[in-house]
């Protein structure tokens, strides 16, 4: 019996190695360690670096691109995230080798903050869109996300998940507070947002309709939290009821070089 066992116990030390060394080398770009920004880590002969500086009350924000010189096709790009209060980091974030997603990759603001008691940024690339807010006790809330819309009041954001996964984060700015935030756990991906007969609602990406004359859209259900998917006349997302896209340029004309933050 002892000789039959050998074999098994051998096969499953080996098996536990190979699964060890397989964890080891798992993770995404933003889970790689965690460690404050500095210079002299980026040479400027090897490095290009750009440093954008906010403040929100008591709170200091750093986003900060480094970019490698001399690889013009597919230059290296690492960006953080960093916030202060007093002399206290109170959070983190490092986005490294991040992979250009229709060239455009890192951390990104939009030209004008919708509220004061929030710092809100989106990170671009890798397939993996982040929605970043951060609020006035240093704290920031990392979820799946992108570029966002909000409504007129900016009480409600909705950030449609950059990826090839379908995804999105409904997001309360009045509580501070996210309502959604799941990947891949609904039916299509999701495009411009709108707010009509009391609803919010977005179009749906659907390749398969089954009538020329309606179009599908996504509306979410405030009571169950999920988005509800119908079909409804082409005609009935008027652009009167269109939320405000919250990004980083005003037109495309105007978007800048953005494969490792705007330049």
């Amino acid at each position: 019996m002892k000789n039959k066992l050998v074999p098994l116990i051998i096969l499953f030390l080996i098996f536990n190695l190979y699964n060890a060394r397989a964890q080891k080398g798992k993770g995404g770009a933003h889970h790689a360690k965690v460690k404050p920004f500095s210079s002299a880590d980026y040479p400027p002969d090897q490095w290009s670096t750009k440093i954008q500086n906010a403040t929100l009350g008591e709170v200091q924000i750093q986003i900060v691109h480094v970019q490698s010189n001399g690889l013009q096709e597919e230059p290296e790009c690492k960006a953080w995230l960093e916030v202060r209060k007093g002399n206290k980091i109170t959070g983190i974030l490092f986005f490294d080798d991040i992979v250009a997603d229709s060239g455009t990759a890192g951390i990104f603001v939009p030209v004008k903050q919708p509220r004061e008691d929030l710092f809100i940024a989106f990170k671009l690339g890798d397939f993996d869109g982040r929605l970043l807010v951060v609020d006035r006790t240093g704290q920031i809330t990392d979820l799946v996300g992108g570029e966002f819309f909000t409504d007129d009041d900016n009480e409600m954001l909705f950030s449609n998940y950059a990826s090839d996964q379908n995804g999105v984060t409904v997001y309360d700015l009045e509580k501070n507070d996210w309502l959604i935030a799941d990947s891949a756990k609904i039916k299509y991906k999701l495009g411009q947002w709108y707010y009509k007969d009391d609803n919010y609602f977005a179009i749906a990406l659907n390749d398969n309709p089954t009538d020329s004359s309606q179009i599908t859209i996504g509306t979410f259900d405030m009571k169950k939290k999920k988005i509800i998917f119908s079909d409804v006349d082409k005609d009935y997302p008027s652009k009167d009821a269109m939320l405000k896209l919250d990004t980083y340029f005003t037109n495309t004309s105007n978007k800048g070089n953005c494969s490792c933050g705007k330049r």
